[in-house]
């Protein structure tokens, strides 16, 4: 999980795991209340930036703003390796790795999808554009399988 290295580099998450909180702010449906969470949605934070764009575009990046950003009634963590621990645990089950010679290849092909009706009206995975509103499609082409990831953000419950 180096790929993560980089929060505690830029105090995001604290030596002993915990999170760095922040003032209450109020962003899209959600509640930052802590920088971790600046970092994932706010492209004006401090640290949006230590993430390229094509960095937040890897499977491993996602599932870890899936898992943090939650749904609406999502009770937050204060320290980071509950989020961790859920992240290795699914890409260990969704993802497949293959060994070439010394080296370890991802050989899963993942794809984000949505479906449209006839009409070019979203209906999936929800009627609404949200961000947390995601499908993905895990491919392993060696094994022939396909599993699928969905989360459905359902608005605010309030």
């Amino acid at each position: 999980m180096s790929f993560f290295d980089r929060l505690q580099k830029e105090s995001i998450v604290r030596e002993n795991g915990s999170i760095a909180k922040c003032l209450d702010e109020f962003y899209e449906g959600f509640t930052i209340a802590d920088e971790l969470r600046k970092m994932l949605l706010v492209e004006d934070s401090d640290n949006y930036e230590i993430y390229t764009d094509q960095e937040r575009d890897e499977f491993l990046f996602r599932l870890l703003k899936l898992i943090c950003l939650g749904g609406p009634v999502c009770q937050y963590e204060d320290n980071i390796m509950p989020y961790f621990d859920t992240i290795k645990a699914l890409y260990k089950n969704l993802i497949s790795v293959q060994k070439d010679s010394k080296e370890l290849l991802v050989s899963s092909i993942v794809y984000r999808f949505k479906g449209f009706d006839k009409d070019c009206m979203l209906v999936f995975p929800s009627n609404v554009e949200h961000e947390q509103n995601v499908a993905y499609a895990i491919i392993d082409p060696l094994k022939r399988h396909v599993a699928i990831l969905q989360h459905r953000w359902v608005g605010s419950v309030w």
